[in-house]
């Protein structure tokens, strides 16, 4: 037997049963970052229905918010398209 053979069997890759598992938590993660990142930007804004908080009004927060969505939007499409 190989070193590679041995490796192998040791960190085997994923199989396409694991394969949705894991895609789904990718777009549940991207989903979740991406609505997070929405908030916070509507709160940078200081949008009316946007809930009030310490960052209500805050521009920085409008930075923050849209990195967080280009982020969940990326996760959420890497995610769909390796399945």
């Amino acid at each position: 037997m190989s070193y590679m053979a041995k490796s192998h069997e040791i960190a085997p890759e994923a199989t396409p049963d694991t394969m949705p598992d894991m895609r789904r938590a990718g777009i549940v993660i991207g989903v979740l970052l991406t609505l997070v990142g929405a908030i916070w930007i509507l709160q940078g804004l200081s949008v009316a229905f946007a809930p009030t908080s310490f960052m209500t009004g805050n521009r920085q927060w409008t930075l923050h918010g849209s990195i967080a969505v280009a982020i969940g939007l990326t996760i959420v499409r890497w995610s769909i398209r390796r399945g």
